[in-house]
């Protein structure tokens, strides 16, 4: 288990857990539930954002609340 902020863009992980009680009902308002598979498609330079998506679906991440979001890196 890694946090979010670590793993390079275009790589593929499992979310597994967010740490910040308050976002972990937003994430899963957006779709973003335990075991489901997440691509990184960017890290905006300067400690900007990370774009995820999942299929059709994209949503931008903090970086200071990335490290507190824990994937499971996937081998696909």
């Amino acid at each position: 288990m890694v946090s979010l902020s670590v793993l390079p863009a275009n790589h593929q992980a499992l979310f597994v857990s967010c740490q910040i009680p308050g976002l972990n009902a937003k994430l899963a308002d957006l779709g973003m539930i335990p075991g489901t598979i997440w691509k990184i498609v960017n890290q905006i330079p300067f400690s900007g954002p990370l774009v995820l998506s999942n299929g059709p679906i994209r949503i931008s991440v903090r970086k200071e609340d990335a490290d507190f979001i824990f994937m499971e890196e996937n081998s696909k």
